[in-house]
């Protein structure tokens, strides 16, 4: 394909641009040349500031103001390809894909509704099993794109790296480390404390080693209570994702339940233990994409995450080892 000006468009959580982002990766192979835009949202836009695939980041934040510019950036810049891998129903990407008026645009096309892309992707009622890395890539097909690799792309920025590496000179603390990961979206996603506990413990009497956990600012206290009663454990502030990014892009072994932890872990191939609800439609769609992973979902369809058993986490964990 000759040198095209594409605009991607991924303005979800930050996951779901985490998996979106093999698509970036697979249009510079089929053309370096090609010019790619990403439009992306005020929440997670800042994954991808220095990617090396994406030419330009367009960010979409709701203000009246920042979102008049944006339309008219939209509008004047004529795309020649606008590539919307959302296989569900969205306002915002029927409205926006009015305004690029790019000449191709690939997109989900609501059946009761106007069509506004000129292909469609395939909807997600048809893509049940399949990883929402391979769902994004399968909107390339319909530009003749067709992509293997569907592990996300992600980078390390230096300055979080020499964050990281102070903030581990000044603990006195090696740099081999497991992360921990506490947070999950909302309370039927997230582990008991005293399992995590319990967890860090065993694991850190038997292969002496030291933990990192890592948290949202709301689930703080959570986190300082692990800290009184674990050995060889310290909290590391991610005051922003990009930190995140470099906390997992150098661990050894993630420990986490299901978040975007997962994905950025695909990223940079990290051995993962992932503690997962027992929904197959979920678990078939974001489990994670390193080499060595194991998943763990709880026992009993419907089951949530914090009826996971420690043993059988412990069991994975140690079967991930011998791997």
């Amino acid at each position: 394909m000759k040198p095209q000006k594409i605009l991607v468009v991924a303005l979800g959580r930050i996951g779901d641009l985490v998996l979106v982002t093999p698509i970036f990766r697979a249009l510079k192979q089929d053309n370096p040349a090609h010019e790619v835009h990403l439009l992306a949202g005020r929440n997670n836009h800042q994954l991808v500031r220095a990617h090396p695939f994406i030419d330009k980041v367009h960010v979409y934040t709701k203000k009246p103001l920042s979102t008049l510019k944006l339309l008219y950036t939209l509008q004047t810049t004529r795309f020649d390809l606008w590539i919307d891998p959302k296989d569900h129903p969205s306002r915002e990407s029927r409205f926006f894909a009015r305004i690029g008026r790019a000449g191709i645009s690939v997109g989900y096309n609501d059946p009761n509704k106007s069509r506004v892309f000129t292909h469609s992707v395939r909807p997600h009622t048809e893509q049940l099993g399949v990883h929402a890395s391979i769902r994004a890539l399968h909107a390339l097909k319909p530009l003749g794109i067709y992509a293997e690799d569907t592990r996300p792309v992600l980078t390390v920025d230096p300055e979080s790296a020499q964050r990281l590496q102070a903030f581990l000179r000044a603990q006195g603390l090696p740099p081999c480390y497991y992360l921990v990961n506490i947070s999950g979206a909302i309370p039927d996603r997230t582990w008991q404390t005293e399992k995590w506990i319990d967890l860090i413990n065993r694991i850190g009497k038997r292969d002496n080693r030291h933990f990192l956990l890592c948290c949202l600012p709301r689930d703080r206290a959570q986190a300082e209570h692990i800290l009184e009663h674990t050995a060889n454990t310290s909290l590391y502030p991610t005051p922003s994702i990009i930190d995140a990014v470099t906390a997992v892009a150098y661990a050894d072994l993630i420990l986490t339940v299901d978040t975007s932890i997962v994905h950025i872990a695909s990223a940079f191939n990290t051995p993962i233990v992932s503690l997962h609800v027992n929904i197959y439609r979920e678990y078939s769609k974001y489990w994670p994409l390193s080499d060595k992973a194991r998943c763990l979902m709880a026992l009993g369809e419907g089951a949530m995450v914090p009826e996971i058993p420690l043993e059988m986490v412990l069991h994975e964990y140690h079967s991930l080892r011998e791997d």
